[in-house]
């Protein structure tokens, strides 16, 4: 599946009330992870990121932080974390799928 899918599928949960409780949440796998391109929160640039899924919060890094078994070893080493809520909106980007510059 698509990140846009995944997510989507994440928020339309949230909003029907099937997202799993904090404590769930917190103890959950990865749902996905992989490289994201983000936009910079002061200086509007894109960013290529390392992403992973967990249950309701979108962590990213700026390289992969694996354990042996290719689970995430620390959220807390994160660059940031977007928590995903019932009135938040996925899209894609309109230039989506050009290079990035550099």
């Amino acid at each position: 599946d698509s990140w846009l899918d995944v997510i989507g599928g994440v928020v339309a949960a949230i909003r029907s009330g099937d997202a799993p409780t904090s404590t769930a949440a917190a103890a959950a796998p990865a749902t996905k992870s992989g490289y994201l391109t983000k936009q910079g929160g002061v200086v509007k640039n894109w960013k290529r990121r390392w992403f992973f899924l967990q249950n309701h919060v979108l962590y990213y890094f700026k390289t992969p932080v694996l354990d042996a078994a290719g689970s995430v070893k620390n959220t807390s080493k994160a660059s940031g974390a977007i928590p995903l809520e019932a009135d938040c909106s996925v899209k894609q980007a309109p230039d989506a799928g050009k290079p990035l510059p550099g």
